[in-house]
């Protein structure tokens, strides 16, 4: 797990930045359709990117869980997609 403080935090935006502007460029070149930066009424979700195939919701997490790994059946894993259950 990372340090807690500014410096992790920074380290943390820097790679959601990264990511959401990785994801932008996807509109860009036509890969995606559109992108919704926190879109309201869906907790947990940094952002949705609509394709052609649907929708995908993205949180972004740059530190590993507590056993080292991000796996569905995680409890880190399981309380992110906690969010989406309806």
């Amino acid at each position: 797990m990372p340090l807690s403080g500014g410096a992790s935090a920074k380290t943390g935006m820097r790679y959601e930045l990264h990511w959401t502007v990785h994801c932008m460029t996807r509109v860009l070149t036509g890969d995606a359709d559109s992108i919704f930066l926190e879109p309201p009424g869906e907790a947990g979700a940094e952002f949705c990117v609509k394709t052609r195939s649907g929708i995908e919701y993205h949180q972004v997490k740059r530190q590993k869980s507590s056993d080292g790994r991000w796996s569905l059946g995680s409890s880190e894993t399981r309380s992110v997609l906690g969010y989406f259950d309806e």
